[in-house]
């Protein structure tokens, strides 16, 4: 199987391009979740998601996210 690592770098790699340069913030979404599932403090995903949700109005999320970060 592939290495926990290289699956972690591989799922951040696409939210960001999912995010960033796709701006399809719905799969964006669920590839930041995935990466959390691996790293649950990834600070990274955690900044991501705070931004997308508030964007996106989605407050039981976010303040999912923010519990996190605490």
């Amino acid at each position: 199987g592939v290495a926990p690592e290289v699956k972690l770098a591989v799922l951040a790699r696409s939210a960001q391009v999912l995010d960033a340069r796709m701006q399809d913030y719905g799969r964006a979404i669920t590839y930041y979740r995935r990466v959390l599932e691996l790293d649950a403090e990834n600070v990274e995903a955690l900044v991501a998601l705070d931004r997308l949700y508030s964007g996106l109005s989605m407050w039981t999320d976010l303040a999912e996210i923010l519990q996190r970060r605490i």
